[in-house]
């Protein structure tokens, strides 16, 4: 909310009540936290949707949350995607060597359980080995040519006993493709989600104008 564009005293964001929206439009059960009827709660609040009870395919189906306006999602496309929809053990987490620089510095460092976030010394040392063509990789593989462990050398702290938080996984099979186009004031932006967790079967998950 804070990284939203606008004024601070415009933001009528209440992130709590956000969060138990959210979680109450993925879970199973169909009552909020207190035990109230999640419809008739939300209906009463300005919802314009009910929760699916289920995960999400899409950010998109979040806008039946109150207050959850096109603004907030697009805030919240930044940091979050609902895919993969079926996500492994090793496909959930923060890859180093794909997030943008506003994901890493999200992190957090356990270093003397301090539990801060990663510093923007950090986070440039990881940017700084990936423009030198390096490529983070498990322990196991450091190695092996280019590869190198996400603690060595680049975060204070942080190691197999001390992992950040989310964790790290050191391969990604879905990735976001954008292409925009502009003409005078007019402009179109399509995103494309693909999966290659087959290679042999590329799969497009989502398309979307903006």
């Amino acid at each position: 909310v804070d990284d939203l564009p606008g004024r601070q005293e415009e933001k009528f964001y209440e992130p709590k009540d956000i969060a138990d929206g959210i979680l109450d439009w993925i879970d199973a059960d169909e009552t909020t936290e207190l035990g109230d009827d999640e419809s008739k709660h939300y209906g009463r609040h300005g919802a314009t949707g009910e929760p699916p009870n289920r995960p999400i395919f899409s950010l998109e189906e979040l806008g039946g949350i109150p207050t959850v306006d096109s603004l907030l999602l697009q805030g919240l496309r930044a940091y979050f995607t609902t895919y993969p929809i079926f996500p492994s053990a090793d496909s959930i987490g923060v890859n180093p060597n794909t997030a943008p620089p506003h994901v890493l510095a999200a992190l957090y460092n356990p270093a003397e359980n301090e539990q801060r976030l990663l510093g923007e010394d950090d986070v440039f040392r990881i940017l700084q080995a990936r423009d030198e063509g390096r490529v983070f990789c498990e322990s196991g593989m450091a190695d092996v040519e280019a590869c190198t462990t996400f603690a060595l050398e680049h975060v204070t702290g942080i190691d197999e006993i001390n992992p950040p938080f989310p964790p790290l996984q050191f391969r990604s099979d879905v990735f976001a493709i954008e292409s925009e186009g502009r003409f005078g004031e007019a402009r179109a932006r399509l995103v494309v989600a693909l999966d290659r967790s087959n290679p042999a079967d590329l799969r497009t998950l989502e398309y979307r104008w903006e």
